[in-house]
């Protein structure tokens, strides 16, 4: 990877891309290190729904983003067609320009979100999808509450009969936890505050390889958070 940011820096590029893809039911959307317009004009190329994030830290877009502008595109699962096309609309788009302006974006040009916490399962923990036994059963269609804002006390599913284990939420932005995300009483796990979530999936073993989902909410161009 070092060399890769070697070969990039030395070609000095205007833009960098990074094309995801994901699982679950998620909007095609962009995503962001930097406030910066000429990172929102990029992103803007793609989806009006742009998320910007401090973390994971290990992701190209951030790396790069030194560099140059830098942008990760989510365009929905692998094989869907759609998805592809719009990538390669993209593409097509950004090569198709000499340089990002800087001046800002209309405010109803862009919907901003920003990541605050990252939801994991427990690696001992066992999860199903069907309702059969484990030690996190979730709903069938949890995927469905990706990018709709969703108010304290939805229900994400229920703990099996030990009741021992409790999700891991990591911040993702610069700010302390100092409530609980979600709230287990009666065996409930339902969240305790308003929240957008993103990559919510009912695939487990993206869940062990990444997370079960990203908790968001709205910001304004400053990124200060609005309701």
């Amino acid at each position: 990877m070092k060399e890769v940011f070697e070969i990039v820096n030395e070609h000095a590029p205007y833009a960098r891309i990074d094309i995801h893809n994901n699982t679950g039911n998620n909007p095609h959307y962009a995503c962001v290190t930097s406030l910066d317009n000429r990172y929102l004009h990029l992103a803007r190329l793609f989806s009006r729904t742009v998320v910007y994030f401090e973390k994971p830290v290990g992701a190209q877009s951030v790396a790069l983003a030194a560099i140059s502008p830098a942008v990760t595109i989510e365009r929905s699962c692998t094989g869907a067609t759609a998805g592809v096309d719009h990538a390669a609309e993209f593409v097509a788009s950004a090569l198709a320009i000499s340089h990002l302006p800087d001046y800002p974006l209309a405010t109803s040009d862009i919907d901003l979100l920003r990541t605050s916490a990252i939801v994991k399962v427990p690696g001992k923990a066992t999860m199903s999808f069907d309702g059969s036994n484990a030690d996190v059963l979730f709903c069938t269609d949890l995927d469905r509450l990706n990018f709709f804002e969703i108010e304290e006390g939805t229900s994400f599913g229920f703990l099996g009969s030990r009741r021992r284990n409790r999700l891991s939420v990591l911040r993702a932005d610069d700010c302390a936890i100092t409530e609980p995300y979600f709230d287990y009483s009666g065996g409930s796990i339902s969240i305790t505050r308003p929240a957008i979530p993103a990559m919510l999936t009912v695939d487990p073993r993206a869940i062990r390889l990444d997370s079960l989902c990203y908790l968001m909410h709205r910001i304004d161009r400053e990124g200060r958070r609005v309701s």
